[in-house]
């Protein structure tokens, strides 16, 4: 498997890298719109990655990456500011 550089510095991310690290990752080659229609979280995320700056990842069509999965999932804070 191709290993990339992981590049935290923030000892608290690095920490959660590492626990991320040692659990299973099922890859998903790109998000299922129709399904999340369904589940009326289609909006919610899209907001939440345009949000983030993310947006143009939503029509990306490309396998997952395991160390810049587990990067991203390191990093990722949501704060829920309403509930449903």
């Amino acid at each position: 498997m191709h290993r990339t550089e992981v590049t935290l510095t923030n000892l608290r991310r690095v920490a959660r890298y590492n626990a991320l690290r040692s659990k299973l990752l099922a890859a998903t080659h790109y998000f299922n719109g129709n399904l999340l229609a369904s589940l009326g979280l289609l909006d919610d995320i899209r907001w939440l990655f345009a949000r983030g700056g993310m947006g143009q990842f939503l029509e990306t069509r490309d396998h997952t990456y395991h160390d810049l999965t587990l990067e991203f999932l390191s990093t990722l804070y949501v704060q829920v500011t309403r509930g449903p």
